[in-house]
């Protein structure tokens, strides 16, 4: 894919150095969110593919799990990065019981990642009616 090929060149021609960081949101695989039915499980595994060859460092973000499933793209493609998660409520959906919280995860290659911030957030459901 031609997109993907374009990540080995950060600006313009130059290839990313050791300086360079570069931040990854692909299209959430498994989740019917690509960009008009373009963005396979192919092209996500090449985007894994080429980032790890990456000189640099990079962070990817990605969906990692909701009350019904689990990303195993994740897993198969992202696995022995470093993996920051934040969970966030999805107030949009036809019925109540169709709005959940979602884990969502940064995934950062070894070495370049901050120390992490411990934070416990509960969400709860609100109603627009009394």
């Amino acid at each position: 894919m031609s997109q993907l090929r374009t990540l080995k060149t950060v600006s313009g021609q130059r290839t990313p150095s050791m300086d360079d960081f570069v931040y990854l949101d692909p299209p959430y695989i498994g989740r019917h969110t690509d960009y008009y039915q373009r963005w396979l499980e192919d092209d996500a595994a090449e985007l894994a593919e080429v980032a790890r060859t990456l000189p640099c460092g990079f962070a990817l973000s990605m969906w990692k799990e909701n009350r019904y499933r689990q990303n195993q793209h994740i897993t198969r493609y992202w696995n022995g990065l470093v993996e920051r998660t934040f969970a966030h409520f999805y107030h949009v959906g036809s019925t109540e019981n169709l709005r959940n919280s979602m884990e969502e995860a940064l995934l950062i290659k070894p070495g370049f990642e901050s120390s992490q911030i411990e934070k416990s957030v509960e969400f709860e459901q609100l109603s627009l009616a009394s």
